[in-house]
């Protein structure tokens, strides 16, 4: 049960053997037309509850002022995917970007459906006055509100970023003597290996590949 929603519908399922047991909680809820669904995973269950309470309290709150596009005009729409031309931003070949498939302009509602800790990454996004996220095949950008809070969102992303599987750190460019850098080593390197660089510029904050 998940507290305060009594109508929730919830569910635990848990995988692996002995210490490396994860529980992964999904819940569902109705509002009006709309079913809610979220789920959390690696965390216990206790905890889980909790995060998705909290969510569905932010969730039911938003969508008060949300009216749905009528089914019938579903069809008939199309809307900019580049309001105000966020993609000028992201070194990249692609200037052009459907609904469907890899890359977008995001507002920060939908750049939390990239996350994979929507309720913390919410209060970072808020605190720090995230408005865009911009997706690539080679790389990623999101704006901040101002130079300062570029540089609490890259503290904040940087840990994730060095992290990563299969890679080790390797220099920046001399471009962007700045940055954070690494290379794929789970393979040979080739005479052109591939690296990635984590870095700010004024209020953007971005990471590329190549």
């Amino acid at each position: 049960m998940i507290p305060g929603f009594a109508d929730a519908k919830a569910f635990t399922r848990r995988i692996g053997e002995g210490s490396e047991v994860f529980a992964y909680t999904t819940a569902f809820l109705q509002k009006g037309p709309l079913v809610i669904r979220i789920s959390v995973g690696q965390r216990p269950e206790t905890e889980s509850v909790d995060i998705i309470a909290r969510y569905l309290t932010r969730q039911l709150a938003a969508l008060e002022g949300f009216t749905p596009t009528p089914l019938d005009q579903l069809s008939s729409l199309s809307p900019p995917f580049d309001p105000d031309g966020s993609l000028l931003r992201l070194a990249t070949d692609t200037t052009e970007f459907g609904p469907s498939g890899s890359g977008g302009v995001f507002d920060a509602q939908g750049a939390l459906l990239f996350e994979g800790d929507i309720q913390s990454w919410s209060e970072v996004y808020r605190k720090t006055g995230v408005d865009r996220l911009v997706l690539a095949s080679d790389g990623e950008l999101t704006r901040a509100a101002d130079t300062e809070n570029a540089a609490v969102l890259l503290a904040k992303i940087r840990p994730g970023f060095l992290a990563r599987k299969g890679y080790e750190p390797t220099g920046a460019p001399g471009t962007v003597p700045s940055a954070d850098c690494l290379q794929y080593t789970s393979v040979v390197p080739s005479d052109d290996p591939l690296q990635r660089c984590l870095f700010a510029r004024g209020r953007y904050v971005t990471w590329v590949e190549g």
